[in-house]
């Protein structure tokens, strides 16, 4: 039988992340490479360090060490990739042609505006478009574009789920 200090000296030895945030499953999610990321894959990434600092002051992201050595990664699930074409409208995502249907806010949960990618029509993706697909009011690709390759840390399997 596994005690719990068993299970916690795993998760510190294990390559794992713990998700207690609420933009994806909370629970534990095994970290792999970057190689071969396809949609589907759940990420760990990076905004930039002045877009990250403005977004912490709202409270979108906690401090912590993985990004910039001040930030916590956002933890998202990929949905298009280079080359897919997508439209985004306040209402719903067209991705070649699909539509998922995710409203994108003008305000938080504080009522205060929530910074907002203006785009026109449809556009070919360079990076890669994630969202959080637990909670529709994540803050993901909605409101921070695209992403490039550069900026993802690693991929994240889900292990345990709770």
């Amino acid at each position: 039988m596994l005690s719990i200090f068993s299970f916690f000296y795993l998760l510190i030895k294990l390559p794992v992340r713990i998700n207690l945030t609420s933009s994806v499953k909370k629970g534990v999610y095994f970290i792999n490479s970057t190689e071969n990321i396809k949609k589907g894959d759940y990420i760990a990434l990076c905004l930039n360090e002045k877009y990250s600092e403005r977004i912490y002051k709202k409270g979108y992201i906690n401090k912590g060490y993985d990004c910039h050595g001040r930030y916590e990664s956002l933890l998202k699930k990929i949905i298009a990739i280079p080359n897919d074409e997508i439209e985004v409208n306040k209402n719903f995502i067209l991705i070649n042609g699909q539509k998922i249907r995710l409203k994108t806010q003008a305000v938080d949960r504080n009522n205060q505006p929530i910074p907002q990618i203006k785009y026109a029509n449809k556009f070919k993706l360079k990076g890669y478009w994630v969202i959080g697909d637990n909670h529709p009011n994540s803050f993901d690709s909605r409101y921070f574009g695209q992403i490039s390759k550069k900026q993802i840390l690693y991929k994240a399997r889900p292990w345990l789920l709770f």
